[in-house]
């Protein structure tokens, strides 16, 4: 029985695949007892390489309706400048040619806001535009607003875009009337540099051609100063009559962002800080 045994773990051991092991003992009744001992061995070697493919990062989650309200978003696509307002009242621009949205916003309406299914804005034509589809998500890693053109007919204006935002919130906030009163802000938009004058008798000046504001010779006097609330001031008179809104979005710099309709002469134009207290 010992040798036997002793077989026994011999053969375990050195089996590829398995061993059976049979002993019988008969006694008194003629009766056998039958043992049996099996061991598998693995058919391959562990592999050294995962098992299977990481999954894939989630996907982008959609911004609540509710952060998106009041929000103005610029992006391009397709060699253009897209304006997006998704709330009641709010309109999708483009501005032809502005392939990096860098220039002076001087575009047409293509679509007018119509209502909204849950995370879809819908734009229709009310004699001005055509029918359009809006939807955002929210995406940290990217430094601005960019457009996933889903369809797009420019000739009936026919359009759907993904549009993916830094934050749903629009990472912007509005500044004080402390912060800015009686500050003067330079900087570009388009090819021409201007001068923004926040205080009484102050002017809106423009230094033609100008788009690095390296010179600042403002040689145009565009429009008056005129009253200041909260961080919107109103300027009237001179060539242009407008708004200028003053916000903190976190990013270093000073970006003018203007929305120009040359026809009615009047402007809208938001002053974007890195802080409101540090402009």
């Amino acid at each position: 029985m010992k040798l036997v045994s002793t077989f026994s773990v011999i053969f375990m051991l050195l089996a590829l695949n398995s061993l059976e092991c049979v002993q019988a003992r008969n006694g008194k009744g003629g009766k056998g007892v039958q043992y049996s001992y099996s061991y598998e061995f693995p058919t391959s070697l562990p592999s050294s390489e995962p098992s299977s493919i990481p999954s894939p990062a989630p996907p982008a989650p959609y911004c609540p309706p509710s952060e998106l309200d009041g929000q103005t978003f610029y992006a391009p696509a397709l060699g253009h400048c897209f304006k997006m307002t998704p709330f009641n009242g709010g309109r999708v621009s483009i501005n032809v040619g502005d392939a990096k949205c860098k220039e002076s916003f001087e575009g047409r309406v293509i679509g007018v806001y119509n209502r909204r299914s849950g995370n879809k804005f819908f734009y229709d034509k009310k004699g001005i535009g055509g029918n359009g589809v809006l939807s955002f998500k929210e995406d940290p890693t990217v430094s601005a607003a960019t457009i996933e053109v889903i369809k797009f007919n420019f000739s009936n204006k026919n359009y759907e875009f993904e549009v993916t935002v830094p934050s749903c919130e629009g990472g912007k906030r509005d500044c004080l009337r402390r912060d800015v009163v009686g500050q003067t802000f330079i900087g570009s938009v388009g090819k021409n540099c201007l001068e923004v004058e926040l205080f009484t008798g102050g002017k809106l000046n423009v230094d033609l051609g100008d788009d690095t504001c390296d010179d600042q010779k403002f040689t145009l006097e565009a429009s008056t100063f005129d009253y200041i609330r909260k961080n919107v001031a109103t300027f009237t008179g001179g060539l242009y009559s407008g708004t200028v809104t003053v916000v903190e979005n976190g990013v270093p710099g000073t970006e003018f962002v203007m929305d120009l309709n040359k026809q009615a002469k009047t402007f809208d134009l938001e002053i974007r800080l890195r802080t409101c207290d540090e402009p």
